[in-house]
């Protein structure tokens, strides 16, 4: 059994320590007070929307957003739709249009000479800059098809984005080191992105040294009748190794109960000798992009090019365990979802209705919206979960928490747009909440040695627009060697490899 963890509530809990930062206190409480006055207040609201019409905007501003209990990032989400709207609320502030009875907050926006204003400004700037990268990962992860490999690589393209940033504001290294370490526990993420068809190695793994120990694959080439050492042999060793020690235990779990295995799978046709000879050969073709493995990934789902290999004579060892990586959930959103309906349904008015009667109505809900409803468009194979290739009007639902149908001229009765939780449901940030023993500063980040931190490949993942255009190293240049065929005539296993 492999522990995955789950990748949107670590990523959520990682901008909660951000949050929590002292150097952030002074934000996080002004920003809670403006929010909280404006939500209390259609006046302000009013006048606030005439004011932002007044200054002929060329963009509409967006709504303010509540700071809720439940919402991934919300934080985040309020401090983006503040930022725009800081001007105009400051000049209702000195016009004497609107007052805030925090006078904190009053003095900040009247007091011109104080620099609070400034400092305020400033502060939410660099929070929204830093935090971007890691809720943008979030949503794209909340995606239905986001696998095991797009969980390694969102995470690597946080840090090799805040390795660009992390001098414009509080020094958040140690937080990502932190929860990187313990998100990572084991190679399972690693070995998923080493395994995906869509990524090219040369992309993002470092280059290496010429002093680095280099591994002989075995095989001949056709060109020069020697043996060609394997690409980036570190990462190599990582992925084999992983893959060797899971196939041991699915062999041993096979011997153990022969009755769970399917009449196709691999333990039933193949010996435990050629089985272990199989993994060997096939990871080294795969790592040199060898057949059968430089076959095109079509529509762009590494899953359904696994599947295609996993009756493939050369390739149906290491398909086993490709498939296994790929099949995995890597999120909890269908819970979520469920949940949230349980909350819709189960309020205080409906305390008599039981726990069968929730079950049923969510079941026939999602039935009839799935299979029941003409506007249902079953959502497209996403081939890379990219943050720029979110649809806007999803991201737009994501962000705010209420569809584009729901007209941002029709508030809820605070002025605001209602959201699924109270507001001030982090009040408890700002009274206890902020954590004085944060993790030590740290000058880098850690990460994998294997990765390159500066690869463009891995800022594209959470650009909100394509950056330029990788080249591809010759290493990932599809080969046309001939296959290696799998011969085995000992009847022991031999996994000294």
């Amino acid at each position: 059994m492999l522990d995955f963890c789950d990748a949107v509530h670590h990523l959520h809990n990682t901008i909660g320590d951000i949050n929590k930062l002292p150097k952030l206190k002074f934000l996080m409480s002004m920003l809670n007070g403006i929010i909280k006055c404006f939500s209390k207040s259609t006046y302000s609201t009013t006048m606030l929307r005439k004011e932002r019409n007044l200054a002929g905007d060329d963009e509409p501003v967006k709504a303010l957003e509540k700071i809720g209990k439940t919402r991934f990032g919300t934080y985040w989400t309020a401090a983006n739709a503040l930022d725009p709207c800081l001007p105009h609320i400051r000049n209702l502030v000195v016009a004497k249009s609107i007052k805030f009875k925090n006078t904190k907050i009053q003095g900040m926006f009247m007091n011109r000479a104080s620099g609070k204003y400034g400092e305020f400004e400033q502060s939410i700037l660099q929070y929204i800059t830093i935090v971007a990268p890691i809720i943008r990962s979030l949503w794209s992860l909340e995606a239905a098809h986001a696998n095991t490999s797009d969980v390694f690589i969102f995470w690597l393209a946080i840090i090799a984005t805040l390795n660009d940033l992390f001098s414009k504001g509080p020094n958040v290294t140690a937080i990502i080191n932190k929860r990187y370490c313990e998100f990572f526990t084991n190679e399972v993420y690693f070995v998923a992105f080493a395994l995906d068809p869509r990524y090219s190695k040369s992309e993002f793994l470092k280059k290496p040294t010429v002093n680095m120990t280099t591994i002989v694959n075995p095989a001949l080439s056709q060109r020069t009748s020697q043996r060609t050492p394997l690409p980036y042999p570190h990462a190599y060793t990582r992925v084999k190794d992983f893959l060797k020690e899971q196939l041991q235990k699915d062999l041993a779990n096979y011997v153990t109960n022969p009755d769970s295995a399917l009449p196709a799978s691999i333990f039933k046709v193949l010996s435990a000798a050629e089985i272990a000879s199989g993994l060997r050969h096939q990871i080294e073709a795969f790592w040199c992009d060898e057949w059968p493995f430089n076959q095109q990934v079509k529509e762009g789902n590494p899953l359904a090019w696994w599947e295609s290999l996993q009756n493939h004579l050369h390739a149906r060892v290491l398909a086993h365990l490709a498939i296994k990586l790929f099949s995995v959930l890597v999120n909890s959103m269908p819970d979520e979802r469920t949940n949230s309906t349980i909350t819709w349904f189960n309020s205080p008015i409906r305390g008599n209705q039981n726990a069968q009667t929730l079950v049923d109505m969510i079941q026939i809900g999602q039935w009839y919206g799935k299979h029941d409803n003409k506007d249902y468009v079953p959502s497209k194979y996403r081939p890379v979960v990219k943050f720029q290739n979110i649809e806007e009007s999803v991201l737009r639902t994501v962000q705010t928490g209420h569809a584009d149908n729901e007209s941002e001229s029709t508030p809820g009765i605070d002025g605001m747009p209602d959201s699924d939780d109270e507001d001030g449901g982090d009040d408890g940030l700002l009274e206890s909440g902020i954590d004085e023993r944060q993790p030590a500063q740290a000058a880098a980040f850690e990460i994998h040695p294997e990765i390159d931190i500066d690869s463009k490949a891995l800022k594209d993942m959470v650009s909100t627009h394509p950056l330029s255009a990788v080249s591809i190293d010759s290493s990932s240049v599809l080969s046309s060697q001939a296959p290696t065929m799998v011969t085995d005539d000992s009847e022991d296993a031999d996994w000294n490899y």
